[in-house]
């Protein structure tokens, strides 16, 4: 029965880990969604719509890639913009969006859209809270079919602990009381064997500063 406990709380305590180390785990964000502001064209954007993405820095414009309008809302000061099928350039991030741009045909001409990004937010694929628990429960089924396994299906197994189980009764264990004034006696040793050698290191410094060996 002790073994059995003991290999769930080893179980437990994988899945637990398993269930930290998850949180490193990058899931793809094929959607965002944007909080915007600052409308310096009218407009609106409509589900379908193509959009670009663009990071403004020291007065550059770079522009990151497109995606697919899925919803917009549009309130009086504030929009929010969800957007699907990014296709990004090499190493774009679209977290790194500052500026949303609806360009216009021919190229150069003014965007027909502009607005400024306040805020990102990537939407995972699914929530990552779905893989923590499935993996946290496959641990956990696999841990309770290896202790039925190596515990309740073989005879030999069985008899084994329970033999050990027996033998660990006849143990004498040791008391408080004893194990409290044994920690004592080594904690007191402890210095006793301390202070010796700090006072033979102090005396052999002496004798060898005396006889000239140490200058």
């Amino acid at each position: 029965m002790m073994t059995a406990v003991l290999a769930g709380v080893m179980f437990l305590s994988m899945a637990a880990w398993a269930w930290g180390e998850l949180e490193k785990v990058h899931i793809p964000m094929p959607r965002w969604q944007l909080a915007l502001d600052t409308f310096t064209t009218g407009g609106d954007l409509a589900p379908g719509q193509t959009v670009t993405l663009v990071k403004v820095a020291e007065g550059q414009n770079l522009t990151l890639g497109t995606g697919t309008v899925e919803t917009y809302v549009k309130e009086t000061k504030r929009a929010t913009l969800v957007v699907n099928q990014l296709n990004l350039g090499l190493d774009a991030n679209a977290a790194d969006a500052n500026r949303v741009e609806v360009p216009r045909s021919p190229s150069g001409a003014a965007p027909l859209y502009v607005a400024h990004v306040v805020q990102t937010r990537g939407i995972p694929l699914f929530p990552r809270v779905y893989l923590q628990a499935g993996i946290g429960a496959v641990i956990m089924l696999v841990g309770a079919w290896l202790i039925y396994w190596l515990v309740g299906s073989k005879p030999a197994s069985v008899d084994f602990l329970i033999a050990t189980d027996g033998e660990m009764k006849k143990v004498n264990w040791s008391t408080k009381k004893v194990i409290r004034d044994s920690t004592y006696v080594v904690i007191g040793y402890t210095f006793i064997v301390a202070g010796l050698l700090a006072l033979a290191d102090t005396l052999l410094f002496k004798l060898f500063h005396a006889i000239g060996v140490l200058g």
